[in-house]
């Protein structure tokens, strides 16, 4: 079972190699998955309008929906984290940066590197959550700078993230179940 890949309008969703993408989740046009990344199980990327970017090392997690609007491209930085059934629509998410899990970021908003988009929040349209910030609520609004422990555990989970990946890629060219290293 491989995940579905969906071309529109003469554009298809482009994998690198090393990068792990699980076999429910839903790529439809313009979508490019970069190297190292993963896109998890029930996530569903949709380019029929716009491109979407998974850059180097960033994983979309289970559930999550990421949709590119018309005149909106997205960008998802290296090493970002989309948490689990999380929506971006029509925007940008810095390096680094993490989306809490069922939060939602709209058109032409920005979270930058580093910054975190807490659990539940949604960020509106237009608005730029600047680099190392925390924001949460619906709306969101800005909290207080992260802290170093915070930062780290950002960092730890996309590591983690990326070593998942791994072992995924792994067990799918054993033809095995993925296991721990």
């Amino acid at each position: 079972m491989s995940a579905l890949l969906v071309p529109w309008r003469g554009r298809a969703p482009r994998v690198a190699p090393d990068s792990f993408v699980a076999p429910t989740a839903v790529l439809v046009g313009d979508v490019e998955v970069r190297s190292g990344a993963s896109i998890w199980y029930g996530a569903v990327l949709r380019a029929d309008d716009c491109a979407i970017a998974v850059l180097e090392g960033a994983n979309v997690q289970d559930g999550a929906v990421i949709h590119a609007d018309a005149g909106n491209d997205v960008e998802i930085g290296e090493e970002a984290t989309i948490g689990h059934r999380a929506v971006i629509h029509g925007c940008r998410v810095g390096a680094g940066a993490l989306v809490g899990m069922n939060a939602v970021a709209l058109d032409r908003a920005q979270i930058g590197p580093r910054a975190l988009l807490g659990a539940n929040a949604l960020l509106t349209a237009g608005r730029i959550v600047p680099p190392q910030r925390l924001w949460t609520g619906s709306p969101a609004t800005d909290r207080r700078d992260l802290t170093d422990e915070e930062l780290r555990h950002i960092r730890e989970g996309a590591a983690l993230y990326r070593e998942k990946t791994r072992q995924h890629l792994l067990a799918a060219q054993a033809g095995a179940e993925p296991r721990p290293a």
